[in-house]
């Protein structure tokens, strides 16, 4: 029998530390520089404020839906 990745951990914890990395470090890499491409692309900084501003509302929201949702349905 294989031994598990975290043995201390089950569910929905186990399921996050394992596969968090592979989508955590593609976004930290391209994140940094999404405020210069759209200063290249020729935003002006006001409107790369209000889309990041935008972008982090939706995050908020979607993960608080998300986490009920994994709540309610499982992993």
């Amino acid at each position: 029998m294989t031994k598990p990745f975290f043995p201390r951990l089950q569910g929905n914890s186990r399921g996050c530390l394992a596969f968090e990395p592979f989508f955590l470090i593609p976004f930290s890499m391209f994140s940094t520089y999404v405020t210069l491409y759209m200063y290249e692309l020729g935003m002006t900084e006001l409107n790369i404020g209000w889309v990041t501003t935008i972008g982090l509302i939706v995050q908020v929201f979607s993960s608080l839906f998300s986490g009920y949702l994994t709540d309610r349905l499982g992993r």
